[in-house]
């Protein structure tokens, strides 16, 4: 995109540059983009300025005009700025559409607007516009978006696709987006990661991707393929199965979910935790944003785990020393003497018991989880013991029987 926009800016605007806009359009991060597009910003609003007065200077009423010359009068030098300028960003937007992975368009409020008037506008003798046009200010307001878009490889296939992309969210170090590819009529997911992320960042994202394909669970999201560079920047993206949503938004959402709901998603982020731990992974950040939700007919629920950007895995030497702890369930104040570096099964297990607690009661605090049942306090008090750590869950098979015994009671008291 860098480029494009370095030889439309020598080919187009020389010394004639416009910085009046570039707040509307730092969101692109390219300064020639940037710079590109306040141009054309300016040119825009100086042209729709022109027909504004055009607008405004016109009588209606006056018995001179035939019925060649209704509407507001633009002169033939304002004419063949509109033009020029109408060209201008025509040429610009078919040089974007060469960038693979990125869309940039008019607003559509913008894109209407000139569409409306650039039939009734000629180079010479001036232009009468549409009479009830009644432009009276120019929208103080960006002229230009940029829409995502993906590029669908088809192998030997001979089809060439390509789907917009709606942004689903951002975290840490990567952004989330949607898409639809109507070739397969499904849904997809692809994850990008940040500008201007750190080289570790970057073997983190890679190697996040590399796991995610090695491993095989019905517990654990599926990645389909890895973009070197996305979007026309130098940026990686992957590619993976959609879900519906993530737990949090779940639980959060269906307070009326039953017991029984609750204690099959349970046992499946139990599962998922199990598969990892049998693999010599630690995900590190098990929480209700990264597991993540498919609903079927019948009011079944299919869990995945996601997001593995934190994990420690054999043979990794991402987590430095003495690295400040990061994960919303973890336990802080523990990770914070021993260091992230030291983190084990147990810590996992801690974040683990937090999750569960949250599928039963819908309350992310301990507290709060342990007040909703006796045996739920029990089993809660146990994983995150503040005061001896050391009496936590050790295993997955130990936290299982605890489980198992959790539900037991839940059953029980519910039948009495």
């Amino acid at each position: 995109m860098s480029r494009v926009a370095a030889q439309f800016i020598d080919q187009k605007f020389h010394d004639s540059l416009r910085e009046d806009y570039v707040h509307y359009y730092e969101q692109f991060q390219d300064r020639s983009l940037i710079l590109c597009l306040s141009t054309l910003h300016a040119q825009i609003a100086g042209s729709l300025r022109n027909v504004c007065d055009a607008c405004l200077n016109y009588e209606p009423t006056s018995p001179h005009r035939d019925k060649h010359e209704q509407g507001p009068r633009l002169n033939a030098e304002f004419s063949r700025t509109f033009l020029d300028c109408y060209d201008t960003v025509q040429d610009f937007l078919a040089n974007c559409s060469e960038v693979k992975d990125l869309a940039i368009n008019l607003t559509p409020t913008i894109a209407d607007l000139l569409q409306r008037i650039y039939p009734h506008v000629q180079r010479t003798g001036g232009s009468y516009l549409p009479a009830d046009l009644n432009l009276s200010q120019i929208p103080a307001e960006p002229f230009f978006v940029s829409k995502k878009v993906i590029s669908l490889n088809r192998g030997g296939l001979n089809v060439n696709l390509s789907a917009n992309l709606s942004k689903l969210g951002q975290g840490g170090y990567g952004t989330v987006y949607k898409f639809h590819d109507d070739f397969l009529d499904c849904d997809f997911c692809v994850k990008e990661l940040l500008p201007g992320t750190s080289d570790k960042d970057l073997e983190r994202f890679r190697r996040e991707y590399e796991l995610l394909q090695k491993l095989r669970s019905p517990y654990i999201i599926t990645v389909y393929s890895y973009i070197e560079h996305f979007g026309g920047r130098n940026e990686p993206a992957f590619v993976m199965e959609c879900m519906d949503g993530s737990l949090q938004k779940l639980i959060n959402n269906e307070k009326d979910l039953s017991l029984e709901r609750r204690l099959t998603l349970a046992e499946q982020a139990i599962k998922a935790v199990e598969y990892l731990h049998g693999q010599g992974v630690l995900h590190r950040d098990i929480s209700p944003q990264n597991f993540l939700y498919r609903r079927y007919q019948g009011g079944f629920y299919e869990l995945r785990i996601s997001d593995f950007g934190l994990i420690k895995a054999p043979l990794s030497e991402l987590t430095s020393e003495n690295s400040l702890p990061r994960g919303w369930f973890n336990d802080y104040s523990t990770l914070s003497s021993k260091g992230f570096d030291a983190f084990n099964v147990a810590d996992d297990l801690y974040a683990l018991t937090k999750l569960i607690g949250f599928i039963i009661s819908g309350k992310t605090e301990p507290p709060q989880m342990k007040a909703c049942h006796s045996a739920l306090e029990a089993f809660v008090e146990r994983g995150i013991s503040p005061t001896r750590p050391d009496n936590r869950y050790q295993t997955i098979s130990e936290f299982k029987q605890a489980f198992s015994e959790l539900s037991d009671a839940l059953i029980i008291d519910r039948q009495k």
